[in-house]
């Protein structure tokens, strides 16, 4: 079958199964919620209270977390309109109804260098066990390629992580991936997205409750590509995974990355940020720079669609109300000071374009990876799905006045208070001298290999001898195998040049698993310009956008061999195979690197 029949045979197959499925015409029997009829700025910008408890382990010198996935209702809604049913990580130690849990979650912080390790636990059931299932307005059609716990599957592809049979709705246990986006970390901790698990005792409802690539660490000391020595323990309805955090400071976030319902499970609430600190003066700014403590705040942005009783429908791919911090557009209480933003955008398929009502700058000094090479000034904060940013933004000149941050319509307010608490002694932020990260080759790449994929409609793939896209599936061969130097790759990285070729109309966000990257230029496909890339694009990144007609061509380092992937960001493409796994090959200690 070629790909574009299966690609046709699989819309079919969802159509059909969307239109005959009890459950989804339940879903679509609910009354949607009219965005227009939800009160602007009526509800406070929910803070971090705190960050996320640490667990004491005896048995591991880092930092330790247990972290469990558990369903719960929360008021995204303002106050008088019905609570949502939402999934949220939160302290294995914390009951689900208490406010450790939410979406998104309390912030993970690591030290550069310090290592992390968190059992991340699934345990969507209630207390008496049972399993919780997706609602019937986030339908789950089993018809299409996706993680599959039923091993039920469309033609000659073995279970789980297959095309499903049924044109039902799924009912069964949920599973969960947690992938931390940003982070430099082996493969069996990466959350790579058929290393999903279902919770705890779901071997009585499903065949499968584990991925067909469930990993965990291995406590003993392993080097890249050799086999656990002391395996850690299984434990039914979790994983065990390591971050090394060998990389600059800066902003990542966690979320989940389930084959195929990557999309479901994050509008369900499984997300929240992680911030990598750096030693002050060291790999990070010296203290008192910049704006810290309750003058630097997360800021997740999402988009999503309610239903009149509060639900979360998903029966589109974007949203139609804006919800910061897990609250639709709500005001945050300034004082005429300046404060630090981390901003991670969350939304399904939204750019957004960042921009305040008043005039007011944003001061971007680090972005994806870490550190810029220098402040940058700016009007409007470009961001597609998965970018973050990190900008100081000054509300000195505007005391007692609103501001509203808005894209094509409101974000969040801000109330400028008229008084400031103590003395704001930070640096004026467009004169900081920044710590970014050095580049890939000092002083020269010289000859490296230039690898040439493409996006190819709604799938990626390569580009053959006549310069033409060659679609794949997320389980044809894997071609994106960058093989380390002779002395391995902790010893000789491989370094390539990645030309991605989108001869398509849309920008789509690409995203790489593992690495981080440097934006060489893009060049038009049409008329061959080089376009350099944006001041926000500077430094490391690990997703950037590839604009329509054109090629984004990026610097990549591979120093850590394994399985990974690299995807359009996009949640709802990466869910309909616009994803590809990438194996990092290293010749000293050779493993198998196939998705299924």
């Amino acid at each position: 079958m070629t790909v574009q029949h299966r690609k046709n045979l699989l819309t079919s197959l969802l159509g059909l199964a969307l239109a005959t499925s009890l459950l989804s015409l339940a879903a679509w029997a609910q009354t949607p919620l009219d965005p227009a009829t939800i009160p602007h700025f009526v509800e406070q910008l929910w803070t971090p209270p705190k960050t996320m408890p640490k667990v004491t382990n005896a048995n591991f010198t880092g930092d330790y977390y247990e972290i469990a996935a558990r369903q719960k209702t929360q008021q995204i809604l303002p106050t008088g309109f019905p609570s949502t049913t939402v999934w949220a990580f939160g302290p294995n130690a914390s009951a689900a109804t208490s406010d450790d849990f939410h979406t998104p979650a309390l912030t993970i912080v690591g030290v550069t260098n310090t290592q992390v390790r968190v059992k991340w636990i699934n345990d969507l059931k209630d207390s008496a066990g049972n399993f919780f299932t997706y609602p019937a307005t986030v339908p789950i059609q089993q018809g299409k390629h996706w993680a599959n716990p039923t091993g039920v599957c469309d033609g000659n592809t073995r279970p789980p992580d297959c095309q499903g049979q049924s044109k039902t709705q799924y009912t069964g246990p949920v599973p969960i991936a947690v992938h931390l986006h940003g982070s430099h970390t082996w493969s069996n901790s990466d959350g790579i997205p058929e290393s999903w698990f279902l919770p705890a005792g779901a071997g009585t409802k499903e065949p499968f409750t584990r991925g067909s690539d469930w990993s965990q660490i291995c406590q003993g000391t392993v080097e890249a590509g050799q086999q656990c020595t002391v395996p850690p323990a299984v434990v039914d309805g979790a994983a065990f995974f390591d971050y090394p955090n060998n990389q600059p400071p800066g902003l990542l976030f966690f979320h989940d990355h389930t084959l195929g319902i990557t999309a479901e499970n994050i509008v369900m609430g499984l997300v929240g940020p992680y911030l990598l600190r750096g030693v002050p003066g060291v790999d990070d700014l010296p203290a008192g720079q910049v704006p810290s403590g309750p003058y630097e705040i997360p800021l997740v942005i999402q988009d999503r669609s309610f239903n009149t009783d509060g639900s979360i429908s998903h029966l589109s791919d974007d949203g139609n109300t804006i919800v910061v911090n897990g609250k639709t557009w709500p005001y945050l209480n300034v004082e005429p000071r300046r404060y630090r933003f981390r901003v991670v955008l969350g939304t399904d398929s939204v750019f957004l374009g960042l921009r305040f009502t008043s005039g007011l700058k944003f001061t971007q000094i680090g972005n994806d990876s870490g550190f810029l090479p220098a402040p940058v000034s700016l009007s409007t904060l470009n961001l597609a799905p998965g970018e973050r940013a990190d900008v100081i933004v000054d509300f000195t000149p505007f005391k007692g006045k609103n501001i509203v941050l808005q894209a094509d319509g409101d974000v969040l307010q801000f109330r400028v208070g008229t008084t400031v608490t103590g003395t704001d002694t930070t640096a004026n932020p467009n004169t900081l001298t920044l710590l970014p990260e050095g580049p890939i080759c000092n002083p020269s790449c010289g000859t490296v290999p230039v690898r040439k994929v493409s996006l190819a409609g709604t799938l990626l793939g390569t580009i053959n001898s006549a310069g033409q896209s060659v679609p794949k599936l997320w389980d044809s061969p894997t071609t994106e195998t960058p093989v380390c130097g002779g002395g391995g790759c902790n010893n000789a990285p491989a370094v390539e040049e990645w030309d991605i070729y989108n001869f398509g109309g849309d920008s789509h966000p690409i995203h790489l698993h593992e690495v981080r990257f440097e934006v060489i230029d893009r060049v038009s496909t049409t008329t061959g310009a080089h376009t350099p890339p944006t001041p926000g694009e500077g430094g490391h990144k690990d997703t950037v956008v590839a604009k329509g007609h054109s090629i984004l061509r990026l610097r990549v380092k591979f120093d850590l061999a394994g399985l990974y992937a690299w995807h359009c960001h996009m949640t709802s493409h990466e869910d309909d195979e616009m994803m590809r796994p990438m194996c990092i090959v290293d010749p000293l200690h050779p493993v198998p690197c196939n998705p299924n």
